[in-house]
Parts: C-alpha cells; sequence; structure tokens
C-alpha cells in the first residue's frame, strides 16, 4: 500500500496476508498463524508521512506457546504471551513506515487497524427504538456490553454489571455522579442583530448557563461570552427567571467579575447556549424561552 485517504475517525487496515515473507508464517483469510519452529517477522511497508503519531490496534487470538511483539519503525512493542485485543502508539519518524509482527512460538496475529493518534476519539453508542423502528438518539458513554432483559437495562463496565433506571440517585453510573449538559441555539431571524435580555427555563429545577456565546459580527470581531450561574435564577409561578449578564470579554475590563456585571451587553445574530445541571434528584426540563429585541444592525 503506497498511499491511502486519512479520514478524520477512520481507520486504516492492514491486512496481513499481503507482502509478507515465510518465517514459519501462514495465512487462512484474515488471520496468520506462526508455526512455531523459527522465530520470525511477518511485514508490510506503509507510507505513513501525513500524521507523527499513530494507533496500533491490533488482535493476538491464540498464543500456545512463545511471545508476540509489533514492530514499527524499528521500534518495538509490548512483548504479549497472552491473548487479547491491544493498542500501543508508536511515533513515526520514517514516512515509509516497516510494520512488524515479530513472533516465538506457535500464535496467531489477526487484522490490524492503525489510527492517527490525534484525531482518534473514543466513539459514540447509537441507540434504536424498537418501538418506532428507527434510530433515536446518541450516547457519549461506549459500553463494554449492553442488553435488555423483560423490561430491564443492562451495561458492562470493568466485568461490573449495571441495571440502569432503578437507582433513585439520578445521573449515578458505577458509582460516579454525572452532570445533564444540553447545548441549543437561539437563532430566530438570522439575518438580524438582536439584543439578548433574558432566559426562562420550565423545569422543576434551575439549570445554570454555563456559555452564552455569541459568533462574531461586524463591529464584534472576537464575539461574546457570558454565563449564568444556578443561585442567579429566580423562581416565578413555577418557572426560572434571570437576566442575561454582560460580555466577560469585553476588553475594558481586567476582572471577569467586573466585565460580567458592568461589560457590553449581549448583542448578536446568533447564541449558542449550553445549559448544566448537577441535582441527584429527577430533573424536567420542558422548555426554554430567551427574550431578545432588535438591534440597529442587520446583515
Amino acid at each position: 500500500m503506497a498511499s491511502y485517504t486519512l479520514v478524520k475517525n477512520q481507520s486504516l487496515v492492514v491486512n496481513l496476508p499481503n507482502d509478507f515473507p515465510d518465517q514459519g508464517w501462514t495465512v487462512s483469510q484474515d488471520t496468520a498463524y506462526h508455526s512455531g519452529c523459527n522465530p520470525g517477522y511477518i511485514k508490510k511497508i506503509f507510507d505513513l508521512s501525513s500524521q507523527l503519531n499513530w494507533t496500533f490496534r491490533y488482535e493476538i487470538p491464540s498464543i500456545a506457546s512463545g511471545t508476540v511483539n509489533i514492530v514499527v519503525g524499528g521500534v518495538s512493542g509490548i512483548v504479549r504471551s497472552s491473548a487479547g485485543i491491544y493498542e500501543e502508539t508508536f511515533a513515526i519518524s520514517n514516512p515509509n513506515t516497516l510494520i512488524q509482527f515479530y513472533a516465538t512460538g506457535i500464535s496467531a496475529v489477526k487484522t490490524i487497524q492503525i489510527y492517527p493518534a490525534t484525531l482518534q476519539n473514543n466513539g459514540l453508542t447509537l441507540a434504536f427504538n424498537e418501538d418506532a423502528d428507527k434510530w433515536v438518539t446518541y450516547l457519549s458513554y461506549v459500553p463494554e456490553f449492553m442488553t435488555k432483559f423483560i423490561n430491564s437495562h443492562f451495561t458492562f463496565k470493568g466485568a461490573t454489571l449495571w441495571e440502569h433506571n432503578v437507582n433513585e440517585r439520578r445521573n449515578s453510573f458505577y458509582g460516579v455522579d454525572y452532570p445533564s449538559i444540553i447545548t441549543f441555539y437561539c437563532n430566530l431571524n438570522p439575518t438580524q442583530v438582536k439584543l439578548f435580555h433574558s432566559l426562562r427555563e420550565k423545569s422543576n429545577k434551575p439549570w445554570a448557563v454555563t456559555e452564552a456565546i455569541i459568533y462574531p459580527y461586524y463591529g464584534k470581531p472576537n464575539g461574546q461570552l457570558s454565563r449564568i450561574k444556578k443561585g442567579n435564577f429566580k423562581s416565578l409561578q413555577g418557572d426560572w427567571f434571570s437576566d442575561f449578564l454582560r460580555d466577560m470579554k469585553d476588553s475594558r475590563f481586567t476582572s471577569t467579575l467586573d466585565a460580567l456585571m458592568n461589560g457590553a451587553q449581549l448583542q448578536g445574530s446568533v447564541m449558542k447556549i449550553t445549559i448544566q445541571n448537577d441535582d441527584i434528584v429527577e430533573v424536567r426540563l420542558f422548555s426554554i424561552d430567551i427574550l431578545v429585541s432588535d438591534s440597529q444592525y442587520t446583515y
């Protein structure tokens, strides 16, 4: 393989049957087997010049004797003596990088994947609704395994079984408390620059506004940034109200607190808002209303 197309979070797949010398190795489909007669290498050359650091993910289905280790550009990886799926990251110094596996006994190596280390992420979990017959959401949590049993939902982490939706402590998983975070946009009439005045939350508990971001526009090349602490919200007839604070990036102030209290009023065409709730009891959020008015600016 002399060239490839690099796509973010998509791996290069190395098919071991290609370009390897016979040093005790035989190949069946996507698995290379080492006979154990003599120590030997299976190898392949790649052009990895587009990135400096690469992560190699490979599987050793079995080791009956001896050891196996990956060698990247002459640098030996961890010597493995048991079966498993492994990941190792190497710095690449030569664009035409020689990738090898060295085995000393009877073992097997399956297809490996190569990721640019700086572009790899932990992935997402997609959720499918069987009643609606469609994909409905995604989760940042990547489980080792998840399953449904009757009306219960189970996941596994570190070989620990966890039943969901039964503990009274909300947003607590595997003994760790997590916040609820929602990001949304206020882009009513996006060609009109607007003044942003206040926010109303229809919820049984107040949510903090951790970020209120105004995107740059003519006259405000750096945009604006603000926030609202949870304690700033006041309850009125079951809803939570707060005025927006001022621009904490206002260059006229050296103190962030002074800028939040006395800086420029928030105005722009679109506001990106992130809200967060850390309560461990049930919280229900029904809607959020943003009070705005037209400014004198238009695009």
